[in-house]
């Protein structure tokens, strides 16, 4: 469980932090980062990341650089693979 000071600062400023994230990610991301992607949106993304991090903090890892290797093994792999649209065929 949160300190009642962090879960009261994630209370009010949680939303605006990570707007905030999805703003500064459209800025310094990369733009080849998603090309081979169709499926997985900016926004997909950012909800893996955010919902790693919260599975990370419901499990108490305490390294966080654990949770920032992960995001970085995930766009590596999604760099370098590429997703289709199912076939309208099935």
């Amino acid at each position: 469980m949160l300190p009642v000071e962090e879960t009261t600062y994630l209370r009010l400023y949680g939303r605006e932090l990570f707007d905030d994230m999805i703003e500064n990610e459209y800025r310094s991301q990369f733009n080849a980062l998603l090309t081979n992607q169709v499926k997985i949106t900016r926004q997909l993304r950012a909800a893996v990341i955010d919902w790693l991090f919260e599975v990370g903090s419901k499990i108490n890892i305490e390294d966080k650089q654990v949770l920032f290797q992960a995001v970085s093994l995930m766009d590596r792999y999604y760099t370098t693979q590429q997703t289709s649209l199912p076939s309208k065929d099935l």
